[in-house]
C-alpha cells in the first residue's frame, strides 16, 4: 500500500514529515523509542557542544594531576587512559545505542565554536553511524561584517562536507539579511545538502533586582511560524537542497502550511513538550486525513502549491502591504 505522507529530507526516506527536533525528547534510547513508537519519522539528538568537551576534558586533567601529586597510594585510583571517557565519547556510545534501537533515521546535532573542532566530531558521528548531521551554527556577531560572518558559515560547512559522505544540514537564525542567497551559497559552494529554518537562540535578560543577566528561552507557539513559511516559499524550487522548518509548528494545521510553502519536512519539539508524545501521533493522523480529503494524491503533491513561484499573490512573500494592514487592523 502507498504511504501518502511519504517525503524525503537529506536524502533520506521518511514514512512522514514529522522529526522531532534536537531537544531533551531524544536524548536516549528510552526517549528515542517513544519517539519512534507514536509515529514520528526520524529524530535529532540533542548537540555535542564543542566548549562543553574542552571544558569537561581541562576539568579531568586537572584532577588527575591534583590526585596524583597528593599521595602516593591515591595513584591506584587514577583510571587508565582507556578507561577515560572524554570528548565525544559518551555522544557516541548514545548516538550507537539510539541507532541500534530504533528503525528511523537518526540526525546527530553539532554545536562548534572552531573550524577544527567541527570537523573532528563531523568524522567521528559519521563512524558511529549517523544517518546525517546537522550543523548548528552560531557566530556571535559582536562588530564583524555581515560577509565575515557568512564567510565563517561557509568555512565551517565546507569542511564538514569534505570529510564526511552523509548528508550535511545547516541550521540557520533569521539574523541574515538574505537568507536565501546564504542558502544558495551554502548549497554551491559548501555542498549542503538542506537547510533547518530557522533555530530559536537563548536571548539575555536583565534581572533588575540583582542586576544580572540571565539567559531565557519561551517554547515557541504557531505564531512564529510566518517567517518560516516566507523563506520555504521562496526557496521552493529555487535550490536542490530540502527544506525543514521548526519553530512554531505546533499542530497538522501548521505541518500542511509548512509543505504547502515548500517544505520536506518539519521538526517539532514545543508542542510535544506542551501536549505529550501522543500529540505526535494525533497530528500525522490528521494530516492525513487531509490528504485523502483533498484534491491531492500525496504529500509530495501537496509540497510547494504555495511556493513563490506558485502563488497567485507571490509579492506577498516578498513585501507586505503594512499601509492597508495598519489601516484595516482593529482589536475587536
Amino acid at each position: 500500500m502507498t504511504n501518502i505522507l511519504e517525503t524525503k529530507y537529506l536524502g533520506l526516506k521518511l514514512k512522514n514529515p514529522i522529526i522531532i527536533g534536537s531537544s531533551n525528547l531524544t536524548k536516549d534510547v528510552s526517549s528515542a523509542k517513544k519517539m519512534e513508537a507514536a509515529g514520528a519519522a526520524a529524530i535529532v539528538l540533542p548537540s555535542i557542544f564543542e566548549e562543553q568537551i574542552k571544558q569537561e576534558k581541562e576539568n579531568m586533567i586537572k584532577a588527575l594531576e591534583a590526585g596524583s601529586n597528593s599521595f602516593a597510594e591515591g595513584l591506584n585510583f587514577i583510571p587508565e587512559p582507556d578507561e577515560l571517557k572524554l570528548g565525544p565519547e559518551v555522544y557516541v556510545e548514545n548516538l550507537k545505542s539510539i541507532k541500534d534501537a530504533v528503525n528511523i533515521p537518526v540526525i546527530a546535532s553539532i554545536n562548534g565554536s572552531t573550524s577544527a573542532g567541527w570537523v573532528e566530531y563531523a568524522k567521528v558521528i559519521e563512524e558511529a553511524g549517523a544517518d546525517a548531521i546537522e550543523l548548528n551554527i552560531h557566530v556571535s556577531p559582536g562588530f564583524l561584517t555581515a560577509e565575515a560572518i557568512e564567510h565563517r558559515i561557509m568555512d565551517i560547512a565546507k569542511k564538514v562536507n569534505e570529510i564526511v559522505s552523509i548528508p550535511v544540514s545547516i541550521k540557520l537564525s533569521n539574523q541574515f539579511s538574505s537568507i536565501a542567497n546564504l542558502c544558495k551559497k551554502l548549497e554551491q559552494n559548501a555542498k549542503c545538502d538542506g537547510f533547518v529554518l530557522l533555530n530559536r537562540f537563548y536571548s539575555p535578560d536583565i534581572n533588575t533586582k540583582s542586576l544580572e543577566l540571565y539567559s531565557t528561552i519561551d517554547l515557541s507557539t504557531s505564531a512564529e511560524l510566518s517567517s518560516r513559511l516566507t523563506w520555504a516559499g521562496i526557496l521552493h524550487n529555487k535550490i536542490k537542497g530540502n527544506i525543514s522548518i521548526t519553530g512554531g509548528v505546533h499542530d497538522s494545521k501548521d505541518v500542511i502550511k509548512s509543505i504547502m510553502a515548500g517544505a520536506s519536512s518539519v521538526q517539532m519539539v514545543s508542542s510535544i513538550l506542551i501536549n505529550g508524545v501522543k500529540h505526535i501521533t494525533k497530528t500525522i493522523s490528521e494530516l492525513e486525513k487531509f490528504i485523502k480529503e483533498s484534491d491531492y494524491s500525496n504529500l509530495k503533491e501537496l509540497r510547494g502549491v504555495l511556493s513563490f513561484d506558485k502563488c497567485p499573490n507571490p509579492e506577498a512573500y516578498q513585501r507586505q502591504n503594512y499601509m492597508r494592514l495598519l489601516k484595516t487592523w482593529s482589536s475587536n
